[in-house]
């Protein structure tokens, strides 16, 4: 790690809001060492930090912005950034300003009265473009479903076949069988996890190699 920091003197840390006092003094510890400059903060590392604290909190509640005794040099970190810019115009949601407000008394926790009655009929409405729109669940069954009945509607319209790769244990060596039992089965007992539909031209995302 030390031969891979030894020229880069920038880092970058996006969604910062997720970040607590415990990982931010870890952070420092780890770079010190990757750099060999233990007495520099981040081992003299130039950190950008990029988010948005009113968004997603950190899951230990040990937030930066608090001085926990616990955590007291992770909020000393924090505070010993040297520049703040904060963005004020609305990008992503420019051409939509109505809902660029919405968003914007939702993330103080000010909507009103039309805002939620603006995002209620949104519930159960149609899509556009179903086989375009992402669809968010909770439920691996459900996901695979939607995944199936995707990839055929898609294999339907190129008229190419779709080709199934069944998960299979080669070499067993070291491999318990709990492992083997969940690579057969897929994650949580879902079983079209161990059989993986492929498309030209498809989507695909593997959360595990």
């Amino acid at each position: 790690k030390a031969q891979e920091w030894q020229d880069r003197h920038y880092l970058l840390v996006d969604e910062v809001s997720m970040m607590d006092c415990k990982v931010i003094t870890r952070l420092h510890t780890q770079l010190c060492k990757a750099k060999s400059l233990p007495e520099l903060k981040f081992g003299g590392v130039n950190i950008i930090f990029m988010g948005d604290f009113l968004q997603i909190p950190a899951v230990s509640h040990f937030d930066l912005y608090i001085d926990n005794p616990r955590w007291h040099q992770g909020h000393h970190l924090w505070r010993s950034l040297n520049t703040v810019v904060i963005l004020q115009k609305q990008m992503r949601q420019a051409k939509d300003p109505r809902y660029a407000e919405l968003l914007h008394r939702l993330r103080l926790h000010q909507p009103t009265d039309e805002d939620i009655d603006l995002l209620n009929t949104r519930i159960n409405a149609p899509l556009n473009d179903v086989g375009e729109t992402p669809i968010i669940v909770r439920r691996h069954q459900v996901r695979h479903a939607i995944n199936t009945q995707r990839l055929h509607i898609a294999a339907q319209l190129a008229q190419v076949p779709i080709t199934y790769c069944v998960a299979t244990v080669v070499e067993r060596s070291g491999m318990p069988l709990s492992e083997i039992y969940a690579l057969r089965v897929g994650n949580n007992g879902m079983k079209g996890d161990a059989i993986l539909p492929l498309l030209p031209g498809g989507p695909l995302m593997l959360m595990k190699n």
